[in-house]
């Protein structure tokens, strides 16, 4: 196992699903996280849960609204003045919104739509545009969906912001796409996944299937991998954009 003492990684979406069980496996690898989350209940429970299961872990909470500019430049900053650096960032946070798997384009709610753009699309460009003003170097991992390469029915807003944070392979590789995983988005949806899934474009995981792949691609130690549709792109100081 990776040792990753001395490293600070941010993590959005980290009071359940992937992102809990990620900042989890971090913490016990010796890494300082800072989790965030819109759910202030369950974020402490988080933190909580993280630092029993590893005494001595160095857990930074708080609640951020990653569509929110101002929140995630103050929670960068915030980990920067409690920890002295940012060495990697792991997005995962997302939302599927009311409309999702239930609604046709002309029947769509504005404000919902909003919500889900702002969140997964806008949300990414946020925290990817902050935490490359702050690090030096380290790996960035982001979360799309098969959504945003196959699409989901009656799915429009869902599926425009995972196209939008999908890099895609030329040729694609539609077979090397993880599945859906059972997480609290995935299950307040399950109808919609249940439709997908007889249509064979998805299948159910844990979080905790998951959460080694994206530990992995956070580590100093990862790099591009051919296998990953959305995979990661090394930041390196002279990769960053002036």
């Amino acid at each position: 196992m990776t040792s990753l003492e001395g490293r600070v990684i941010a993590i959005t979406g980290s009071a359940s699903g992937i992102g809990f069980a990620t900042a989890h496996l971090l913490a016990a690898r010796g890494a300082a996280v800072s989790i965030a989350d819109v759910q202030e209940d369950k974020l402490s429970a988080a933190a909580e849960s993280i630092e029993k299961a590893t005494p001595g872990a160095k857990v930074l909470a708080k609640k951020v609204n990653v569509s929110s500019t101002q929140e995630v430049e103050a929670w960068l900053d915030a980990i920067v003045s409690q920890f002295g650096k940012i060495d990697g960032a792991v997005n995962l946070a997302g939302v599927t919104g009311k409309s999702s798997g239930s609604t046709f384009v002309a029947d769509v709610d504005e404000d919902d739509f909003d919500f889900i753009i702002g969140v997964n699309l806008k949300g990414v460009f946020n925290c990817l545009k902050a935490e490359l003003k702050r690090m030096k170097g380290g790996s960035i991992v982001n979360a799309s969906s098969v959504a945003g390469i196959r699409g989901y029915f009656k799915s429009i807003a869902y599926c425009a912001s995972k196209v939008r944070t999908t890099i895609p392979h030329n040729p694609p590789l539609p077979d090397q796409q993880p599945p859906a995983t059972d997480s609290p988005t995935h299950s307040a949806r399950r109808h919609w996944h249940d439709q997908n899934r007889s249509r064979g474009i998805c299948s159910s995981k844990h979080p905790r299937q998951c959460h080694r792949s994206v530990s992995h691609l956070a580590c100093p130690s990862s790099s591009p991998s051919p296998s990953l549709s959305n995979g990661p792109r090394r930041l390196t100081s002279k990769q960053r954009p002036n």
